[in-house]
């Protein structure tokens, strides 16, 4: 009886007590202590960085919307409601912040941009029937809307040759290519992230393609370079790039290092669409010129203008 009354013990007991009294009564009585419009989510008190214009979704009513009722500052469950239904719209990449502030619910997203477009045409399917497309992809390989390939911006186009097994017919996944999924393609994967070290410079360089020799089959095989050609003309330059940012081989130099000597050489002779036909080799690291081109015919023959 002398513990059941010690002093330190009736001490616990009464903050135990005293927080379970608290808890009960805040749920039976929050709506008269604290004004419900002071905490009420309202599209005024959610804070998004902008999204691209050219999409369609209202985020912020998503998030008011999203489970059918008014949705309060003071659901514990909120933060992580909103996470996820930001995570079932396509062109949200990642959900880089969400939290909750003095003026309602701050939110950073990061949004899925086009990165470069994928070419699929006769010279690059099988049996291809249909008009020649322009799929756009993010710097990941998720495929984005056509629309996006039609907006007058310069993307480099991606060039590689989609078969089967036996180099015949046209995979069985571009029947299937749906928006906001990846492309079932390591090699478009790649082209995707060389295209977005180099986005910023592309234009500048001259260059109008990315291409692979890999088939689908050998999807991953490294000592197949990826190469970057310039738009058709009467001057042409190929450069060997070598391969995706992260994925080089032992002694194959950074993309980093490849995009400044690629930059110091264009400065140096001028845009690669102006030189004299020559093939440059970036994979040590320092721009090389190995030889000249075989010539224009092959870049002419995969002209779809």
């Amino acid at each position: 009886m002398k513990l059941l009354f010690h002093p330190a013990t009736l001490f616990v007991l009464f903050n135990v007590g005293l927080a379970a009294t608290a808890v009960w009564c805040w749920g039976r009585y929050q709506n008269k202590i604290v004004d419900p419009a002071l905490t009420q989510l309202s599209a005024e008190k959610i804070e998004i960085n902008t999204p691209p214009a050219w999409t369609k979704t209202d985020i912020k009513e998503a998030i008011l919307t999203s489970t059918g009722q008014p949705r309060s500052l003071l659901e514990p469950s909120l933060i992580s409601d909103a996470v996820a239904t930001c995570q079932t719209i396509g062109w949200i990449e990642q959900v880089r912040e969400m939290k909750k502030t003095r003026e309602g619910l701050k939110v950073d997203l990061l949004y899925r941009q086009p990165i470069a477009v994928v070419e699929l045409h006769s010279k690059t399917v099988p049996d291809w029937k249909q008009e020649a497309k322009l799929i756009p992809v993010d710097r990941t390989g998720v495929i984005m809307p056509q629309k996006l390939a039609l907006a007058g911006t310069v993307q480099p186009k991606i060039f590689i040759y989609h078969s089967d097994e036996t180099q015949k017919h046209a995979p069985q996944h571009l029947r299937h290519i749906y928006r906001w999924t990846q492309w079932p393609d390591e090699r478009v994967k790649g082209a995707a992230a060389i295209s977005e070290v180099l986005i910023g410079d592309w234009q500048m360089l001259g260059l109008s393609r990315i291409i692979s020799w890999r088939l689908f089959a050998n999807a991953d095989d490294r000592t197949i370079p990826f190469e970057l050609w310039t738009e058709e003309g009467e001057n042409a330059a190929t450069v060997i790039w070598g391969n995706a940012p992260g994925l080089e081989l032992e002694n194959e130099a950074p993309w980093d290092q490849k995009v400044a000597a690629l930059n110091n050489y264009v400065q140096q002779k001028g845009p690669l669409n102006k030189l004299s036909v020559r093939i440059i080799d970036l994979r040590s690291g320092q721009a090389v010129e190995v030889g000249r081109a075989s010539g224009l015919g092959h870049r002419r023959e995969l002209d779809v203008r």
